[in-house]
């Protein structure tokens, strides 16, 4: 495996985990709008 084989996937592990963050924050995000949540009605 050369250097620039190296840094593609690199960057495309990094990418991809990137992409998993993004996806986590998005179902955490549509957890907490969800009508029947607790903690919105406490407030």
């Amino acid at each position: 495996m050369n250097n620039a084989e190296l840094v593609w996937r690199l960057v495309e592990l990094l990418l991809q985990k990137e992409k998993d963050l993004n996806q986590v924050a998005l179902d955490q995000a549509k957890q907490n709008n969800k009508p029947n949540d607790h903690r919105q009605n406490e407030v």
